[in-house]
């Protein structure tokens, strides 16, 4: 295990991160870790837990090189976090790529990514962008509009807190002006007065009690306005994953879990192969797993709030399933560059 740090995806951007390597003799197949939204370090530490450092010691000790990093603007890397958007962190990923396939000990024609939640975009970004990348993980991934996958998770989550049977139609097209609002803002700034104003709507339908629940309290509006009105959202409401994923045309492995509030399984899993397929990409697997949130723990509800309370970092079935698929098409790469050598 060594620190590094490498050039990112624009100019005066430094990241800086971890590289574990597998003993023995390589040269080893290599993959880079991509983390949700939000500022991450390299571990995507949160509510106690550190996912990326789980998966890198599996992939590590199963004979894969991993690559993880801590977000422009954040940690150790340098950069401007506040006005990042996902195309930012697709050219990051596409750095810290070419950063991976550079070094001693890598074999460069077998270097994938894996994202996951909002990374899972950032990696597609990249692979649709370099076909040089060999293959891709999808870990909690998104295959429908981000504006579908936001209505669905806001659903999903209000019910979790017991608060669906309270979101009348008044309360749903109110959210839907908000995003209208969003989408034909020219600035941030232009949009925030009538965000809040529409929040504040939002929340006389509430009691108070049940504004504290969901987050529309005075401070939380103004959380909510300031997330809602940032780059990085306005940017990526706008996104649809179709003609992206079209773009792929490497080996893609895509795992949700069925009990994900954030990223429904079902729709997302299902847009992911249809978008990849509609590409012409042959090379497809998905799988929904029981009993597993959005960080791939086993767990009842599925609850946000329990991501803290679960002892468990990461299935071992995910863990299992990622270095194999990995090692499989590491190994079916390998095993090409032989016979195009010999071809040659």
């Amino acid at each position: 295990m060594r620190e590094v740090s490498f050039a990112g995806g624009a100019p005066n951007v430094t990241l800086a991160g971890t590289l574990t390597m597998p003993e023995g003799k390589g040269p080893f197949p290599g993959v880079v870790l991509l983390s949700g939204s939000g500022a991450q370090d390299r571990d995507e530490a949160l509510m106690g837990h550190r996912p990326f450092l789980v998966l890198a010691d599996y992939l590590t000790r199963n004979g894969t090189a991993v690559l993880r990093f801590d977000d422009r603007g954040f940690a150790k890397s340098t950069g401007n976090f506040a006005t990042a958007t996902y195309e930012d962190f697709a050219a990051d990923a596409l750095a810290a790529f070419k950063f991976l396939r550079s070094q001693d000990g890598i074999d460069p024609a077998r270097v994938g990514l894996c994202g996951h939640s909002e990374g899972a975009i950032h990696v597609t970004i990249a692979a649709a962008a370099d076909h040089d990348v060999d293959f891709v993980v999808m870990l909690a991934g998104v295959g429908v509009a981000m504006e579908q996958l936001l209505v669905r998770q806001q659903r999903d989550v209000m019910r979790s807190l017991g608060v669906e049977q309270v979101a009348s139609p008044e309360v749903k097209a109110l959210g839907k002006k908000i995003f209208a609002l969003l989408r034909a803002a020219k600035t941030p700034e232009e949009a925030g007065e009538e965000v809040r104003a529409l929040l504040e709507q939002m929340a006389a339908h509430y009691t108070p009690a049940q504004r504290t629940t969901v987050g529309l309290t005075n401070n939380g509006i103004n959380q909510q306005v300031a997330m809602l009105t940032s780059p990085w959202f306005i940017k990526l409401l706008a996104y649809d994953p179709a003609a992206t994923l079209a773009k792929v045309k490497c080996p893609v492995l895509a795992l949700n879990g069925e009990k994900d509030l954030q990223v429904s399984y079902q729709e997302n899993l299902d847009g992911i192969r249809d978008g990849l397929e509609a590409g012409g990409n042959k090379d497809v697997t998905t799988r929904a797993l029981p009993d597993l949130n959005h960080l791939f723990q086993h767990c009842q509800t599925g609850a946000i709030s329990g991501y803290g309370r679960i002892e468990e970092t990461m299935s071992p079935e995910v863990l299992r399933l990622v270095s194999d698929w990995i090692k499989q098409h590491a190994a079916a790469g390998a095993k090409k560059d032989m016979v195009g050598g010999a071809s040659g």
